[in-house]
């Protein structure tokens, strides 16, 4: 979890072009195309957070407040019909 959080909010990277390559995969595997079945819900949104008392508090990309602030981001992936 630690290089994942590392890779999210350290790392130098051009979100743009890895959110196009993400669409991309998600579209072309069978698994997770749209399809009639169901839909696959990617949900970015973060929370605002400051102080030291909540780990992995620090500047990352917020997507409920489309920024970069001092937060701690959560990924949610829930699968639903």
């Amino acid at each position: 979890m630690q290089r994942l959080q590392f890779l999210l909010s350290e790392s130098r990277w051009d979100h743009e072009k890895i959110n196009a390559r993400r669409l991309e995969l998600l579209v072309t595997d069978p698994v997770t195309a749209p399809h009639g079945g169901g839909v696959l819900v990617i949900d970015d949104s973060g929370d605002r957070k400051d102080g030291a008392k909540t780990a992995h508090v620090g500047p990352q990309w917020l997507g409920r407040y489309s920024k970069t602030d001092n937060g701690r981001g959560h990924r949610h992936h829930p699968v639903g019909r």
